[in-house]
């Protein structure tokens, strides 16, 4: 195997490595993604629910009953 020898020689091999792996594993490429959008979101969910007021456990109870 030839030695790398700067930083030059490495970029397009990683950048080749790089496109080989999303080309050959699009299908867990995606999902990850998809999961880490949904990871923001909860915490965006959460991040909004702290500057708001607390709501009881009683109230939650009463709205899901009706």
């Amino acid at each position: 195997m030839e030695k790398v020898k700067t930083q030059t020689d490495l970029k397009p091999l990683i950048k080749e490595t790089l496109n080989e792996m999303i080309r050959d594993n699009k299908e867990e490429i995606r999902e990850l993604i998809k999961e880490a959008i949904e990871d923001i979101s909860l915490a965006n969910a959460v991040k909004e629910g702290r500057k708001n007021d607390c709501v009881s456990e009683r109230k939650i109870l009463r709205i899901l009953d009706k």
